[in-house]
Formats: C-alpha cells, sequence, structure tokens
C-alpha cells in the first residue's frame, strides 16, 4: 500500500517573461510526492511552457503537507 499526502499549496502564475507572478490560488492536492503535485498542478492549470524563455507559466509554493490514510 502507497502513502498518501494532501498537499495544501499557493499556484501560482507567471508573467509572459516568466520573471514575476501575476496570480495566486489556494489548492490541495493528494499525491505521493512532491513530483506528483507538479504533474497534477501543470494539467488543473492547463500550464504550459516556454520553449525559448525555458519556463513553466505555472508553478506551486508549499503550504502544508499531512499524510491521508
Amino acid at each position: 500500500m502507497s502513502v498518501k499526502f494532501r498537499f495544501v499549496v499557493e499556484v501560482v502564475e507567471y508573467n509572459t517573461y516568466g520573471d514575476r507572478v501575476v496570480k495566486t490560488t489556494p489548492s490541495s492536492f493528494i499525491a505521493k510526492d512532491k513530483n506528483e503535485v507538479t504533474e497534477k498542478v501543470r494539467a488543473a492549470f492547463n500550464a504550459t511552457y516556454d520553449d525559448f524563455r525555458r519556463f513553466w507559466s505555472h508553478g506551486w509554493r508549499l503550504v502544508s503537507v499531512e499524510e491521508v490514510s
């Protein structure tokens, strides 16, 4: 059985150049690790990757984490 965690995060959306946060959204995800949270954030917020500037349109900041059964 795999251990799961509830990650409470603040999703951040970056401007066109990736140097400034333009919007934050509180969210919560059930995941096994931080990599899975990143995947879920990108899918939930339709994040895009800028090949020229090399950054994702969305990221996240951890607020809290707790184990769930």
